[in-house]
């Protein structure tokens, strides 16, 4: 876990036995686990938050009651990354192009409800026999549209081959944030866990930082952070080949999204191979 309460540098990596993996199949969900769709139509105009093909950011939220109704869990939704163009080094989620056509560059066709699954399935749980810590709390499940763990930071529109793609990743952070404290009760937070799986795992280790300072500055000094990422640290390896392909692959996706301008240092836990 990484407790950002007092804004401290230090990663500790801890391998979970008692709850498992976040990323793995939870037992049969009860009715209560349904989440419901949010659609930030005002993301684009007023966040410039946009997923790769233009549509609206969005999540899925459910409220939490009891005595978790000030305690927020945030889960960014993990799948792969894109690169800007198909190539040799494009190794894991194909082109931006392809992936704006799908679910995971694109808001367009997502449904008004969700059931936590494979991702984020046991935490996300509204069971409190699978998942005693979080059953209750707020949830808040981000939808990964952007192709780069919410790190996409490009200024304008960019044109690929006829297709006009937006890496705006960062932004949609920022709307989801303020939709949360201002329609769905976090400004009266006393908790908050930044979590992910895979690539969203990535974008718990990259936003921890900057979601943490920006809960204290707009919501308060007390609030608890924890950052809780799954399966998100990737290691830099050759292939058998000995060719860097994921080094390769990284800094395409971290250059054409210009992914370090908005979280700055933050970004070392993936950057310090890449210097």
């Amino acid at each position: 876990l990484l407790n950002r309460d007092k804004m401290s540098c230090v990663v500790l990596l801890i391998v979970v036995f008692a709850v498992g993996s976040q990323c793995q199949i939870p037992p049969k969900q009860p009715s209560n686990s349904t989440m419901r769709h949010i659609l930030l139509t005002d993301g684009p105009k007023r966040f410039g938050a946009m997923c790769l093909d233009g549509s609206p950011p969005a999540y899925y939220h459910r409220a939490g009651v009891g005595s978790g109704s000030k305690s927020f869990l945030l889960f960014f939704e993990g799948g792969g990354w894109c690169c800007p163009e198909p190539g040799p080094t494009c190794i894991v989620g194909g082109s931006c192009v392809a992936r704006s056509k799908s679910s995971l560059g694109s808001t367009k066709d997502d449904k008004p409800t969700m059931v936590p699954g494979y991702q984020g399935g046991w935490s996300l749980s509204a069971s409190q026999e699978y998942n005693p810590r979080f059953y209750n709390w707020n949830m808040a499940y981000l939808r990964y549209c952007d192709g780069a763990s919410f790190t996409g930071n490009v200024a304008g529109p960019v044109n690929v081959n006829g297709t006009t793609l937006h890496y705006r990743g960062y932004h949609i952070v920022q709307s989801v944030l303020t939709h949360l404290k201002e329609q769905m009760g976090m400004d009266s937070a006393t908790e908050v866990i930044v979590s992910g799986c895979s690539a969203g795992g990535l974008a718990a280790y990259a936003h921890c930082q900057p979601i943490t300072t920006w809960i204290k500055k707009h919501i308060g000094q007390s609030v608890r952070v924890t950052c809780w990422p799954d399966a998100g640290f990737f290691i830099n390896v050759k292939s058998q080949e000995g060719n860097p392909v994921v080094e390769d692959y990284f800094r395409n996706v971290f250059k054409y999204q210009n992914s370090t301008s908005g979280l700055n240092n933050s970004l070392r836990v993936v950057q310090f191979w890449l210097q």
